[in-house]
């Protein structure tokens, strides 16, 4: 079993950062910067080809640690952002991406159709 190694940290308006890997999975740690280090933590995924530390994720975390008090913790998908991909991510990846490029030839990109 791998042990959390953190890799980097910043203080910024009141929130560390912290970047960690666990293993070949990299995260991100969001804590207050000031308080209590017993707070809950919250654990968020994310898809769709970002990374965590996209935009929506960031703000998403920065929202939760100022108002609630949370830590919050953020790691990249199987095949997402830094996380190395295995052959059967590769694969799954291909699958539709095929589609998209079905639908693209077709000329039916945009149209809201699945198919």
């Amino acid at each position: 079993m791998h042990s959390v190694q953190f890799t980097a940290q910043s203080p910024s308006d009141g929130i560390v950062e912290r970047d960690f890997a666990v293993g070949d999975i990299p995260g991100v740690l969001w804590s207050p910067q000031a308080g209590s280090r017993r707070a809950p933590l919250v654990l968020m995924g994310h898809g769709g080809g970002t990374h965590e530390k996209w935009p929506g994720m960031v703000g998403r975390a920065h929202r939760l640690v100022t108002a609630g008090g949370f830590h919050v913790a953020v790691i990249d998908a199987p095949g997402h952002g830094e996380r190395p991909r295995t052959p059967t991510d590769e694969r799954d990846v291909a699958v539709p991406r095929s589609g998209a490029e079905t639908r693209t030839r077709k000329g039916r990109t945009g149209s809201g159709h699945l198919g």
